[in-house]
């Protein structure tokens, strides 16, 4: 069980470009930030001394819960129970990455959590659809095993290679994206194809579909894969977020890949006509997305851009014109950067129409000194200002 504790304290919402708008002392480190099915944001501190999942109410700008882990916490997803029960999932990674756990609570009453998945590696992350939670095994590991709950109990359905019999490396998997309840897509950092997956097969050998979308034409020349980080199915358009590092692992260009999966046997790329770099694809603004997500017709994209240059920034597509509008960059809070440390865009989550956030990593070379949080709406594009975390711990 592990122990809730109710802060009295709100959050105030500061006004863009404001010298309070930094809280140095607070030196929150978030790994993750997604909306609950109630309308919440859950926020991951993984802060090893005090790791915990804070959770922040919109309506009044205040943390209303906080959970304390033992075990530092690194992703949350939301599923469903054999009766149809809001359930959490948080994958947990031991502070010096020789282990993992993942705990499982009740959305109604997130005091209390118990402890399954527990694993002698650490590169695991956990995604979900409906009753499916998925227990990703990335980097080397190369597994995914669905898992559906019943009476408190964790069953297994399946566990399958990330890599089909023909592949070679890793597939490094870092996003399950369903079309309907029967078939999904297997978004994979390391690989260079997109593979529809059958979720209800009963045996390997049928796991993989056959249909696959070929995403060669974007890897920079050199490197092995074009790095797909994650993906959206809106109607019947399917969007891969791509990184594409070159052989160095330095960030180019990033393109987000538009595919019409109508037919799913005969899935043909849609040429935007937004490049003129002879890709098809919308070529974003800013370099290493590391995740999206989707309110209206507006795709809301995180770039971090690459340690110690100031390259990244939040932008919105328009999946109607395949337009993009650059929301923040990184001049946008300069009270933000110093000689030494600069901001990135490290995650973005939506609540709802009119309130969404997105998390900005203040680091210095590779290492994080803290983690902001800014508002902002994703009907009107505008900024709300940073929050304030420094209550939360």
């Amino acid at each position: 069980m592990k122990k809730i504790a109710i802060l009295l304290s709100l959050i105030l919402l500061t006004a863009c470009g404001s010298s309070s708008d930094t809280h140095p002392e607070s030196a929150i480190k978030i790994s993750d930030i997604v909306a609950s099915p109630d309308g919440q944001l859950w926020i991951s501190i993984s802060d090893p001394s005090d790791p915990s999942i804070e959770i922040l109410e919109p309506l009044n700008n205040g943390i209303s819960q906080s959970i304390e882990f033992e075990v530092p916490p690194s992703s949350i997803a939301f599923f469903k129970d054999d009766t149809n029960s809001e359930r959490f999932a948080v994958q947990q990674i031991s502070a010096d990455y020789t282990s993992s756990q993942v705990s499982i609570g009740s959305l109604s009453d997130p005091s209390t959590t118990s402890l399954f998945l527990n694993k002698a590696k650490s590169d695991y992350t956990v995604k979900a659809y409906n009753q499916n939670l998925y227990h990703i095994g990335r980097f080397s590991i190369d597994t995914i095993e669905s898992l559906s709950l019943s009476d408190n109990e964790l069953t297994s359905n399946w566990n399958y290679s990330a890599l089909n019999d023909n592949e070679t490396g890793s597939a490094n998997t870092y996003h399950i994206e369903h079309r309907n309840n029967q078939f999904a897509y297997l978004i994979r950092y390391g690989q260079t194809t997109v593979e529809e997956i059958d979720v209800t097969a009963s045996d390997a050998a049928i796991f993989f579909t056959g249909n696959s979308i070929d995403l060669s034409d974007y890897i920079v020349e050199g490197a092995s894969s074009p790095n797909a980080v994650s993906a959206k199915i809106i109607g019947s358009e399917l969007f891969v977020l791509l990184q594409r590092q070159d052989v160095n692992f330095t960030a180019q260009e990033a393109y987000l890949a538009v595919f019409d999966i109508s037919d799913p046997d005969n899935i043909t790329e849609i040429d935007t006509q937004t490049s003129s770099g002879g890709l098809k694809g919308i070529k974003l603004n800013h370099r290493n997305p590391v995740g999206l997500d989707i309110q209206g017709s507006n795709i809301f994209i995180a770039n971090r851009g690459d340690y110690g240059v100031n390259q990244g920034g939040l932008e919105v597509v328009n999946i109607s014109n395949y337009s993009v509008t650059t929301l923040v960059d990184g001049n946008s809070f300069p009270e933000l950067n110093t000689s030494n440390a600069l901001f990135h865009v490290t995650d973005v989550s939506i609540i709802d129409q009119n309130t969404g956030y997105a998390a900005l990593n203040i680091e210095e070379g590779y290492t994080t000194l803290r983690t902001e949080l800014v508002r902002f709406d994703p009907s009107t594009l505008t900024l709300s200002g940073l929050v304030d975390l420094s209550s939360t711990k």
